[in-house]
């Protein structure tokens, strides 16, 4: 295996968290184009001051904003 197939990997256990389902996808594009709402101010809420100066960065922050989205749904349990 390759190094870029190495980094590619599924099995890696930071990807897992990240996987969605295509509800939950389609909810979070929708809270990511809804900065006023409740949902985004909650994940907005949890991510790092560092993640959020990366706003213009939108790889990093959207995967800050991802994983906050993720917690927000289990704490929630929205399903």
């Amino acid at each position: 295996m390759t190094e870029i197939e190495d980094k590619n990997d599924r099995s890696d256990t930071d990807a897992k968290p990240l996987d969605m389902s295509d509800e939950h996808e389609s909810l979070f594009w929708e809270m990511m184009t809804s900065p006023g709402s409740k949902l985004y101010q909650k994940c907005y809420a949890r991510i790092s001051t560092f993640d959020k100066k990366l706003r213009k960065i939108g790889n990093v922050f959207e995967h800050s904003m991802r994983k906050a989205f993720i917690e927000v749904l289990q704490d929630e349990n929205i399903r």
